[in-house]
């Protein structure tokens, strides 16, 4: 099973040692799942959404992928409120 993470420098590993991020904890972790990285730094919702129309070809592609879809963070730091990030995304 393969699991494709999208979303923001939490994602990423930002601010973390190299291949210490959370993405690459669980993919080193847990037997049988691999964990594909797609955080981005500063990605806010109407980024993810335009990233996601890019990387949904490779993630779509074999049906034993799944998705984890991690964002509105770099909205909220923007002043903008959860309902919002809800909207944008739904």
């Amino acid at each position: 099973m393969e699991i494709i993470c999208f979303g923001d420098s939490i994602t990423r590993g930002y601010d973390v040692p190299y291949g210490q991020g959370w993405v690459e904890i669980c993919d080193a972790s847990i037997e049988g799942v691999h964990f594909t990285n797609y955080g981005e730094d500063g990605c806010s919702v109407q980024g993810m959404i335009y990233n996601i129309e890019k990387w949904l070809p490779t993630a779509v592609a074999d049906s034993t992928r799944h998705i984890f879809l991690m964002c509105g963070t770099n909205d909220i730091l923007q002043g903008r409120d959860s309902a919002y990030v809800f909207k944008t995304l739904v």
